[in-house]
């Protein structure tokens, strides 16, 4: 019996030995494929690119068990997200545009050509101050006030509005010394753009209402028609837009039909689009840049095609209709390409660049923004923009 329980013993010992060299076979293979398995799942969810091929998954130290950098920008993003973050700066381009368009309308005294003669142009500041003195000993009022007129524009141009109303103000007391009252006209309504400028509405629409009682009183209907289109742009800025429309349509445009003076009948139409603008009407807005356009064709009037092109496709751009938009906008371009750098250049650039953006040309979208960058660059580091 003692024989037969030994002989039993050693057969399960030989048993359990041989299954256990299977168990540690198996377990070995298994941890393998294991190991394998969660490598595979470590580089999926730590390269999800699948740029690594190599790192130690085992790594328990500070950081990181692999850096991953993520995908280079493609043009497409980069002309995306760059014309977004641009777009916050729409509206100091239309400000500059607005005040490079006031500023447009600026007028000549009747002595002005007499009064550049004396000055010869370009002097220094120091020669200019001993020659106004010198003519104000003399009280030779008609020279001094044309000269501060003259200075008054130098001073808008370079942005400094507030300078460019103490010499308009002291221009106009001496016209009010030389008692002519069509030179105190035109330095008025000078005065009533500077003050708009400074957002003095009140005030600009007082100083062009003198204006217009002038060209009232000397039977002159351009002038009127010229200085009611005036006082509607005052009442648009004052957002009084019912009225400013009113005045254009039944006041404005009549006097610019009867006088003939079809270039005022322009600006005056590009007024009106503005207003209607401003209150988001883009479909009649639309109507009367249209109407302009067709006259300035028509009278060859090609220095206000520019504008109206960008008016038409920036408010088609508004209404999401690319393609058009774009059109308009490459005509606007096209006619300031060989210009002196000017804020309707750089709204152009903007608006053109973006419409490529939304019909997925991005190459030309970057031509363009290269542009923008170009100018904005040029224009906010030396011109009106700012009130000094």
């Amino acid at each position: 019996m003692a024989k037969k329980l030994s002989t039993f013993t050693t057969f399960d010992k030989t048993l359990i030995l041989r299954m256990r060299i299977i168990t540690t076979v198996l377990f070995s293979i298994l941890s393998t494929i294991n190991l394998v398995y969660s490598q595979s799942l470590a580089q999926d969810t730590l390269d999800p690119y699948g740029f690594v091929n190599k790192y130690d998954t085992k790594f328990n130290g500070i950081g990181p068990k692999v850096y991953i950098l993520p995908l280079p920008r493609t043009l497409k993003d980069e002309m995306i997200d760059t014309y977004k973050e641009i777009q916050t700066f729409q509206d100091s381009i239309h400000l500059g545009y607005h005040k490079e368009r006031l500023i447009s309308t600026f007028k000549r005294t009747s002595n002005n050509q007499f009064v550049h003669n004396i000055i010869q142009d370009k002097i220094s500041e120091s020669d200019q101050t001993k020659l106004l003195q010198k003519f104000i000993e003399q009280k030779n009022h008609a020279v001094v006030y044309g000269l501060y007129n003259i200075i008054a524009n130098d001073y808008l141009l370079e942005g400094k509005i507030y300078k460019a109303l103490e010499a308009l103000n002291t221009a106009l007391s001496h016209a009010q010394s030389a008692n002519n009252p069509q030179d105190i006209a035109t330095i008025q309504s000078n005065l009533a753009s500077t003050y708009l400028l400074t957002n003095k509405f009140d005030e600009a629409l007082h100083l062009e209402s003198l204006h217009l009682e002038n060209a009232l009183k000397t039977k002159n209907i351009a002038d009127q028609a010229v200085s009611t289109a005036k006082i509607a742009w005052i009442q648009a800025y004052k957002k009084e837009y019912h009225t400013a429309e009113n005045t254009i349509i039944r006041k404005a445009i009549p006097l610019f039909n009867k006088s003939k003076y079809y270039a005022g009948k322009v600006d005056a139409w590009i007024i009106l689009a503005d207003i209607y603008r401003a209150q988001n009407k883009h479909t009649e807005a639309q109507w009367f840049l249209l109407q302009a356009r067709d006259l300035a064709k028509e009278k060859d009037f090609s220095e206000k095609l520019a504008t109206i092109e960008y008016m038409l496709g920036s408010s088609k751009m508004i209404q999401s209709n690319y393609k058009v938009a774009q059109n308009e906008l490459e005509e606007a371009w096209n006619l300031v390409k060989g210009e002196e750098d000017n804020f309707l250049q750089l709204a152009i650039a903007e608006q053109l660049g973006r419409s490529h953006v939304h019909l997925k040309d991005y190459e030309s979208a970057k031509n363009f923004l290269d542009q923008y960058w170009s100018l904005r660059k040029s224009l906010f580091s030396k011109k009106i923009t700012s009130i000094q």
